[in-house]
């Protein structure tokens, strides 16, 4: 099994995001489930104090989002050139972060997580899932042409924090992140902000929630801890990536979704970048689109943007919005 890194490489050829296999493969991974990890049984925030350290000495890669003409209806074509989305994001396969993750750091040098379900829920945070940067393609596609970001945005599930961080930098007013592991959020997320949209730690505190754990946890702690912030419970965009990887999670992301969108505005949507399918775990688009067009909650999903290249897994991204 590879080691846990980056799959990005600045001056490499376009259009490959990483080079996750596909094959679904049985593989011998380490547990997790003895592990130290901050899994919140319960929902909790995360403060900016929580688990910090010194930024300045974060070390961070350098990552560039390939600029992306695909449509629901298109073969994939991607650029990268000197008009390219750029991110610094925190290096996880440094001594110096690994060291920060302490118990976790033998499982994330060591381990292919791709088709671990048991991986992908409990540290997969600590990974940039190549859909993450179709998702910050997509969105910088639509406000080149006209779409403009709400003040209110929510990204589930989060780990990096790439997409949040774009609507941030491009109009929103107040991002809302989530994800199942405090960890995540704390040694990466919170770095990632620092680092890219450089301001002072005072101004992101108003402008940034953080919370950690199941995401019906999230919603129970919002409601009853923080009733005197609706803006904090409502999303005019809600973003999520690689979150149908089981049709449980997936389950699950959809009614986070109806309880956080915005319905009242019609404007407000619900954007899913996904693969088609998750060979070895169960989840696909195909189950969303028939979760949320069958249900009775007045929404309605579809694929708006498709990539292609006939090599690997098509990835997709679908939009929910109110009927």
């Amino acid at each position: 099994m590879r080691a846990f890194t980056f799959d990005f490489d600045v001056d490499d050829a376009p259009c490959s995001h990483s080079d996750i296999e596909e094959k679904g493969k049985e593989e011998s991974y380490p547990s997790v489930r003895n592990l130290e990890i901050h899994q919140e049984e319960k929902g909790a925030r995360v403060e900016w104090t929580s688990g910090s350290f010194d930024y300045a000495a974060i070390p961070f890669s350098l990552v560039r989002v390939p600029q992306s003409t695909s449509s629901a209806d298109t073969e994939e074509h991607c650029v990268v050139d000197s008009k390219s989305i750029r991110f610094q994001v925190v290096d996880t396969s440094d001594p110096k972060v690994l060291e920060k993750a302490e118990s976790m750091q033998t499982i994330l040098i060591s381990s292919d997580i791709n088709t671990n379900i048991d991986l992908i829920m409990n540290i997969g945070g600590f990974k940039i899932w190549e859909c993450s940067l179709d998702l910050v393609a997509y969105l910088n596609e639509i406000v080149s042409k006209g779409y403009v970001i709400p003040s209110h945005v929510m990204e589930l599930g989060c780990g990096h924090g790439l997409p949040g961080i774009y609507a941030l930098k491009n109009g929103a007013e107040r991002v809302t992140f989530t994800d199942y592991n405090r960890e995540v959020l704390s040694l990466i997320t919170i770095p990632n902000l620092v680092k890219n949209m450089r301001l002072p730690i005072e101004q992101l505190r108003d402008r940034v929630s953080l919370y950690a754990g199941s995401w019906e946890s999230v919603t129970k702690y919002i409601r009853d801890n923080e009733q005197q912030c609706r803006t904090r419970y409502q999303a005019d965009l809600i973003l999520s990536a690689e979150t149908l990887y089981t049709e449980n999670v997936t389950s699950d992301l959809y009614q986070m979704i109806k309880r956080h969108l915005q319905v009242s505005n019609p404007k407000a949507i619900a954007l899913v970048a996904s693969k088609r399918y998750y060979f070895g775990t169960g989840g696909s688009v195909k189950h969303f689109l028939d979760l949320v067009n069958n249900d009775n909650a007045n929404l309605e999903a579809k694929v708006v943007w498709c990539a292609d290249n006939h090599r690997s897994n098509i990835r997709e991204i679908v939009r929910v919005k109110a009927k």
